[in-house]
């Protein structure tokens, strides 16, 4: 199986007698999968294997608390959404990681089934898992398997596994009739079989069109590539005159001084970022002023400018994002009354910036 492997491994994390290995990944059948198959061929290889599943240090240290019973030879820590420390924590330590990574749309498509989110809340939780394993995806020290490897044999996964946490040839027939498999299955028909699920009915046409546009931004991040730029679908933001839709068009400013566009509360990885919002003005000929700003448990920054009476708009803002965990929200406000005119959000843009640029 030809997998993207990190060089040479680093020395295997220890603490006490207990070997540590770390799967981290999308929510999918892919990554537990991945998990299941890890766990059994530790345990047919090397006695007692604990697996401790979280997404924060605390979760982390309670369940590595919990699993100390029997000594375990070894323990898997796993996680589908963890945060910005832990993945920190688990780079420092040098546990050996692999990272299991599905298609985008596919993903998407599993937490609308899986879990019972709408897809903007499937996009929201899928953008955050991304961005922070961005560090262990593009990093180049950890194991990443993609969707291009889950046609592989299991016989071919069990050895490039065991090939990268440096262990010596195992018995291989052995670890499959432990884990339920045939030499000859693979890695999507093992997740098939033992973590099936079935979608109720296919995403609406135009919310697969959204999956589709925002799947294009992090694609490089499931290549093992840094995200240079993502633009973010207009229609995944909030009309904030209705609560609780999406925008549709235009929106009127007839009204008090407010907020009126909010969102999208999607992620993006480590690191400084630039913003573009293509705004379009109609009809403003009382003149009014917008203000914008990036928001994320504070305001990351803002910019505000008088409003033209019509016309196609740009406005720039760079901000930093100190953790891809918290959600990412734009508000948009007029801070005049109106009598008329129209509000229309085209295009909202972002590009990675090198570190000293602004």
């Amino acid at each position: 199986m030809a997998v993207a492997t990190p060089g040479p491994a680093t020395q295997q994390a220890r603490t006490g007698a207990r070997t540590l290995f770390c799967v981290l990944g999308v929510s999918t059948p892919l990554l537990h999968a991945v998990v299941s198959i890890f766990k059994g061929a530790l345990e047919g290889e090397g006695g007692a294997c604990a697996l401790v599943v979280g997404n924060t240090v605390s979760d982390m240290r309670e369940g590595w608390a919990a699993s100390g019973a029997g000594s375990p030879a070894s323990t898997i820590f796993t996680s589908d959404s963890p945060d910005d420390t832990t993945v920190e924590l688990f780079s420092r330590a040098g546990a050996r990681m692999i990272v299991a990574v599905e298609d985008f749309v596919d993903a998407a498509i599993y937490l609308r089934a899986a879990r019972g989110m709408s897809t903007p809340h499937a996009l929201r939780f899928l953008t955050q898992t991304l961005s922070t394993l961005a560090p262990a995806l593009t990093g180049g020290q950890a194991l990443l398997l993609r969707s291009r490897h889950a046609d592989a044999p299991l016989e071919s996964l069990l050895a490039c596994l065991f090939d990268f946490i440096g262990r010596d040839a195992i018995d291989v027939a052995a670890v499959l009739r432990r884990i339920g498999a045939a030499g000859e299955e693979t890695l999507r028909g093992y997740a098939q079989t033992h973590f099936p699920f079935r979608e109720a009915e296919p995403p609406p046409a135009d919310e697969l069109a959204v999956m589709r546009a925002l799947a294009q931004s992090y694609q490089p991040l499931l290549s093992g590539r840094a995200m240079a730029a993502a633009s973010w679908p207009t229609e995944l933001f909030l009309d904030w005159d209705r609560p609780g839709d999406f925008l549709h068009g235009p929106v009127d400013l007839t009204g008090p001084a407010r907020f009126i566009v909010c969102g999208p509360y999607l992620h993006l990885p480590l690191g400084r970022w630039r913003a573009r919002f293509l705004v379009r003005i109609a009809d403003n000929w009382s003149g009014n002023r917008m203000s914008l700003d990036i928001f994320s448990h504070e305001v990351l920054a803002g910019v505000a400018a008088d409003l033209p009476a019509e016309g196609l708009y740009e406005f720039d803002v760079g901000f930093e994002v100190s953790s891809a965990y918290a959600p990412l929200e734009a508000r948009i406000q007029i801070q005049q009354g109106a009598i008329e005119g129209a509000f229309e959000l085209v295009a909202v843009d972002f590009v990675a910036e090198q570190p000293g640029e602004s």
